[in-house]
């Protein structure tokens, strides 16, 4: 029962952890959208 309930845990952490990095993915992904809309932006407004 304790190897069952450590496989458990081991499972959850697992998880979370997935979930932190697919959070910081959207994060990163948003950031390099926004870093290649401004120049472009930059570019109209210069025009």
């Amino acid at each position: 029962m304790a190897s069952a309930s450590d496989a458990y845990f081991v499972t959850a952490a697992r998880l979370t952890s997935l979930q932190q990095d697919a959070r910081f993915l959207q994060l990163w992904q948003r950031n390099v959208w926004l870093e290649q809309e401004h120049p472009a932006n930059d570019k109209l407004q210069k025009h």
